[in-house]
């Protein structure tokens, strides 16, 4: 016997003595029940001795209370303990487990544990079926912490504190009317579970009426392996000790509240322990291992183990993985130390990332180089920053065309990338792993993208993997994609290893199996079950993931890069929330420059980026042929709502006539080209567009535009149209007419003297000047003042168009060609008759800055 309290187990129940402790590996070894007094005359002396009543509960034994059911005091003692052992332990690592077959309703304070899990308090059980059911699962917790524990003495606490982890959890197991609901195979499995119970996490509180009886209760020695306490008439004695009475404590209903809410904070808040990134990788050296035979990652520590996955390991077939977590519960942190950690093994010669985030590309956007961050991860190939469907689905056509490419250089050695690398060991062919965050995006709508998506992440699951492509897809949910669905047999059996954080009842359900709640009795965030046997329960392994610390990360990516050979370059970078800029297309705009030099190529206009695994930008090539103008249709810029903030959305309809004017005039090095500038613009909508910026870059490159507006504009475009026959078919000079909000120019029907009105003078333009070298580049905000002013001569005066926020019908209209399309901000569908078999989306270029002008003024553009 102990009579004094042990560290965490004397508190009151005072508020004063109410925090909780906060460490997750606390526990309450522990606790007090009340206080008990020894008679002078036992004693032997003139006073009576009372100290408080101390018993071992967690990882020490376990507690029989012997009374009649209806005593007050039985409730008292079990509301007492429970509390104790749950504000004594750490947040979160106390699960309440009760049997209940009279449905006392002694443990109805704490239910509000089920608000943060209803894994801390699942329902009580009733029927002695739920009472064998519980036992038995109770033997499989005992057996997985005696394997964590690899035979060595001691007990969970004793792990635990050894591995600095909160591995598995404590069970405090209320039985209450015990022998009720007793059968044989549960007497048995409770006198071994009595016994070996408390050294594995699991301590019970049995309330035993001995007034009940049961014919298997017999063998069961409750006294052998607890701790005693019988509740009469004249009081309450601890049986273990004669003579001793003791007074047991009585929470009030009111601090029993204040203790469990104290509780189910503490839980709802806390984190695993911290582990570092560096603590579980093999190696400090980078690149030393070879993913010929397959790519091992470390992630985290389950006991003293640190726990790997590996992707294309041919002997235990795992090659793809799928992962869930909840919002909060460390999905994005796993997907980098994954990453991280394959970096760390594995030169961009034996590995290649494609990375896709379909959410807020947080996770990615590091990895890639920008303003502030020049370095890149030499391994990433492509990055999707908020990215879209299209663009994901372009990517996994990008994967698929390599499988096709893979496939032929391997068949020649075999039927896998393994046997290639084997009799073929000076050949490069790098794995790819794929990883795609948030992937139920791509599922979203009912659509031929989704349709395209199901169909290529199929193949790439089931075949890709021969050639060294493997699949990473990550969401927060799986439950819900319907597309999937009458895929599940092709796609997800593809998908052996799942990690699955803290989540939901029905998400652990969906990305493990139908019968493996796992995830959802996590008991933090960090905390992962690591399954690598297609989810089913057998399978199970509780990991810790590794702590991705940003600076280390930023540290380990710059060694990379460092290390990178003249043959890296850096990723093709898709930022879906962005237009596109001038800035980041320099060494393309160069490339156009030198062509031009040498005569290989027409001159093409950029517009924007495609949605492709590209850097190249696109565009149209304005030749002497007929119908080579562009014409940029739709808003340039989202609309503006009354009472709103000024809207300071890029016009995108001048940023891409810009950037075809800046483009086009790189591409005339010997100064052969002339601008002209026919501007309806605001002086303020000119400002905040970047036009001065144009006219000084476009002055500092060698050319001297003159920018017309309102009234001069519309005198000066037809005087460029009546200047026409003037030039002849081989005219030296190249004219580029930059219209800007062309359809404000007023009423272009009102004819003059000569019957001449100036829309014929437009169209004439149209019809005869990409022959004689001039060429318009105009904006229209209304669609159908653009085809007012193309008149019937639409198809053979204007071959390119760039739509902007044009509705799908108009569309039609205007391109003349049936298409899936939705109008969404940084986005365009050009479309043109001569070069493109289809519109294709694009994104457009932003107007000029700052920034930009000041970059594009200072590029060498004739440096090689």
């Amino acid at each position: 016997m102990s009579v004094l309290a042990p560290d965490g187990c004397s508190v009151d129940w005072s508020p004063a003595g109410l925090p909780v402790v906060s460490d997750p590996l606390d526990t309450a070894g522990h606790v007090k029940v009340g206080t008990f007094t020894i008679a002078a005359t036992a004693l032997g002396v003139n006073e009576q001795f009372s100290a408080p009543l101390i018993v071992p509960l967690l990882d020490q034994g376990n507690v029989v209370v012997r009374s009649a059911p209806e005593r007050s005091d039985v409730r008292n003692v079990v509301q007492n303990l429970v509390g104790r052992a749950l504000v004594g332990t750490g947040p979160g690592q106390l699960v309440l487990r009760v049997f209940d077959p009279a449905l006392r309703g002694h443990l109805a304070p704490f239910t509000p544990l089920r608000e943060v899990s209803n894994e801390l308090f699942p329902a009580p059980g009733v029927r002695a079926e739920d009472l064998e059911a519980l036992l038995y699962e109770l033997v499989h917790h005992v057996r997985r912490v005696a394997d964590l524990a690899r035979g060595n003495a001691g007990t969970l606490g004793t792990l635990r504190r050894s591995t600095g982890q909160p591995i598995e959890t404590y069970q405090m197991v209320v039985l209450l009317d015990y022998p009720r609901g007793l059968g044989e195979r549960s007497a048995d499995i409770l006198s071994d579970l009595l016994r070996t119970g408390p050294a594995h996490g699991i301590s019970f509180l049995i309330h035993h009426d001995p007034a009940a009886r049961s014919g298997y209760s017999s063998g069961v020695n409750l006294d052998q392996h607890a701790h005693s306490l019988f509740i009469g008439d004249s009081g309450c004695t601890w049986t273990n000790v004669e003579q001793i009475a003791v007074s047991v404590d009585r929470p009030s209903a009111r601090q029993l509240e204040q203790a469990v809410a104290a509780v189910a904070a503490a839980a709802r808040n806390v984190e695993a322990p911290r582990i570092e990134f560096s603590s579980i990788q093999q190696s400090t050296n980078l690149w030393s291992d070879s993913t010929a035979s397959g790519i091992t990652a470390a992630i985290g520590r389950c006991g003293h183990e640190t726990v790997t996955l590996t992707l294309g390991d041919e002997k235990e077939q795992r090659h793809n993985l799928l992962v869930t977590g909840a919002v909060g519960q460390g999905k994005s942190n796993f997907l980098k130390v994954l990453i991280h950690s394959m970096a760390v093994r594995y030169s961009p010669r034996e590995l290649e990332f494609y990375l896709l985030d379909f959410k807020d590309g947080v996770t990615f956007f590091p990895l890639a180089p920008s303003a502030t961050s020049p370095d890149w991860l030499p391994h990433a190939k492509v990055i999707g920053v908020e990215s879209d469907r299209p663009y994901g689905v372009t990517v996994l056509e990008h994967l698929f065309s390599e499988f096709d490419r893979r496939a032929r250089l391997i068949k020649p050695y075999g039927d896998n990338i393994a046997s290639f690398r084997e009799r073929a060991p000076d050949a490069h062919m790098p794995r790819i792993v794929a990883v795609i965050d948030e992937f139920h995006v791509l599922f979203e709508e009912d659509d031929p993208t989704t349709d395209r998506a199901v169909q290529l992440l199929e193949r790439l699951s089931r075949r890709g993997r021969a050639y060294g492509i493997h699949l990473v897809l990550a969401s927060q949910t799986i439950s819900g994609i319907t597309a999937l669905i009458p895929k599940e047999g092709g796609i997800y059996s593809q998908f052996p290893i799942r990690v699955a954080l803290k989540n939901s009842v029905s998400e652990s359900r969906a990305i493990l199996d139908a019968n493996n709640t796992g995830a959802a009795k996590l008991r933090f965030r960090g905390e992962a079950i690591v399954n690598q046997d297609f989810g089913q329960v057998e399978g199970n392994r509780r990991a810790v993931i590794a702590v991705a610390d940003d600076r280390e990360l930023a540290e380990i990516r710059h060694r990379c890069w460092n290390q990178r050979s003249l043959e890296d370059t850096p990723p093709a970078v898709f930022n879906g929330s962005r237009a596109g800029t001038l800035s980041s297309v320099i060494p393309e705009l160069r490339l156009l420059r030198a062509r031009a030099k040498q005569g290989l190529d027409q001159r093409m206009g950029v517009l924007g980026a495609p949605i492709a695994v590209t850097r190249s930008p696109i565009g149209v090539s304005l030749s002497a042929t007929p119908g080579r103008h562009l014409a940029v249709a739709g808003a340039g810029k989202g609309s503006q709502h009354f009472g709103e903030p000024q809207n300071t959305d890029p016009n995108l309809a001048i940023g891409a006539i810009q950037a075809a004017a800046l483009s086009l005039a790189l591409q005339h090095p010997a100064g052969d080209a002339e601008f002209t500038i026919l501007s309806y613009l605001t002086e303020r909508e000119a400002e905040a567009s970047g036009i001065p910026h144009l006219t000084d870059v476009l002055e500092r490159l060698g050319f001297a535009p003159i920018v017309h507006t309102k009234q001069d504009a519309t005198s000066r475009l037809q005087e460029i149209a009546s200047q026409l026959g003037d030039r002849g078919l081989d005219h030296a000079m190249a004219h580029y007419v930059l219209a800007f909000a062309i359809d404000r120019a007023g009423s272009l029907d009102q004819q003059d003297a000569e019957f001449t009105a100036p829309v014929d003078r437009l169209r004439t333009i149209l019809r005869d000047g990409p022959v004689r070298r001039t060429h318009l580049l105009g904006w229209w905000s209304s669609v159908g003042v653009l085809q007012a002013h193309l008149g019937y001569e639409t198809t053979t005066t204007m071959d390119a168009i760039l739509a902007l926020r044009v509705e799908q019908r108009d569309i039609t209209e205007l391109m003349g060609y049936n298409v899936t399309w939705s109008p969404r901000d940084n986005r365009g569908l050009l479309f043109d008759r001569t070069q493109f078999p289809a519109p294709v989306p694009i994104v457009p270029m932003a107007p000029l800055d700052q920034a930009t002008r000041d970059l594009l003024l200072r590029t060498d553009w004739d440096a090689t």
